[in-house]
């Protein structure tokens, strides 16, 4: 009887022992969620002589918290842009598309698209997943990682090169002063005020978009509108600022010289610019696939 008293003592004083040790201290339940977050930086984040990184689903947590900020159609995956800030991984951009090599290729590069050629499908191939960058690494640094990846994705041989090329370009000179285009006012039915207004005639006001920044990133927007590069030779005085908007006819500068040149009188008379249309070498990064039907002249 003494020993069956025994076992029983002995059984409980587990039992009690087990339980104490299920129940949390305090200040360990917030040890819980750092685990997925720490995840994240892990499977998102970059080692230190790494400067891209593509990432497969599935995705942690925290990276479809992220998606889902953003006003993406329900129950797609898309792909997330992070680059590497001082907390980790930081949201770059979001895509809702398919997830294609041109989309990883535009926002790694950090490139307009007169600096980019890309030949045969590679714009098309369908690549599914995120991407993380270190931004303020060299372009050449991101452009022979990126080729380094796509052809671990591909399985194919392709193949990303800088070439020195002859261009079609717009240099920009003159000093800054901003005047509002009262055209564009008076007929667009949601008007902001200073505002630099990218556009053609006719207009195409209910399809656009905008942004803020300094010069140079106003002038990436005309190099993606007009697929020819801007060099930067304006003098004086520069607005730390500019707010602009666009609708859809400025894509329409790219098609003829025509419009291109209305494109630009449009934009010199709210900037005083002067923009001239002319040649220069520039570097532009060529991506083909070794053998490929479609390649790049010779050097």
């Amino acid at each position: 009887m003494k020993l069956v008293l025994y076992i029983l003592a002995c059984l409980l004083l587990i039992g009690i022992a087990g339980w104490t040790m299920l129940i949390p201290t305090r200040g360990s339940v917030t040890a819980t969620p750092a685990l997925p977050a720490k995840w994240h930086d892990q499977i998102h984040g970059l080692d230190e002589n790494e400067v891209v990184r593509f990432v497969p689903p599935p995705f942690s947590q925290q990276r479809m918290a992220d998606f889902g900020k953003g006003w993406g159609p329900a129950n797609v995956l898309g792909e997330m842009f992070y680059h590497i800030g001082p907390r980790g991984p930081q949201v770059l951009h979001r895509s809702y598309g398919g997830g294609y090599a041109s989309v990883a290729i535009f926002n790694i590069s950090d490139l307009t698209w007169p600096q980019l050629r890309i030949y045969g499908d590679i714009r098309s191939i369908p690549v599914k997943g995120d991407w993380t960058v270190r931004r303020y690494a060299t372009v050449q640094r991101r452009m022979h990682a990126l080729e380094s990846i796509l052809c671990d994705l591909t399985g194919r041989k392709i193949i990303v090169e800088q070439r020195m090329v002859d261009s079609k370009v717009i240099v920009a000179r003159g000093s800054w002063h901003f005047t509002e285009d009262g055209d564009y006012y008076i007929h667009n039915r949601n008007p902001r005020p200073a505002m630099v207004t990218l556009y053609t005639l006719p207009r195409d006001p209910d399809i656009g978009g905008g942004g803020a920044g300094t010069l140079p990133e106003l002038f990436n927007v005309m190099e993606n509108a007009t697929h020819c590069k801007l060099i930067d030779e304006v003098e004086g005085d520069r607005p730390p600022s500019i707010r602009w908007m666009n609708d859809m006819s400025m894509y329409k500068a790219r098609e003829n010289e025509a419009k291109l040149d209305e494109f630009l009188q449009i934009l010199s008379k709210q900037t005083s610019l002067q923009f001239l249309k002319t040649r220069r070498v520039i570097p532009v990064w060529y991506i083909h696939e070794e053998g490929a039907a479609t390649q790049p002249a010779p050097r």
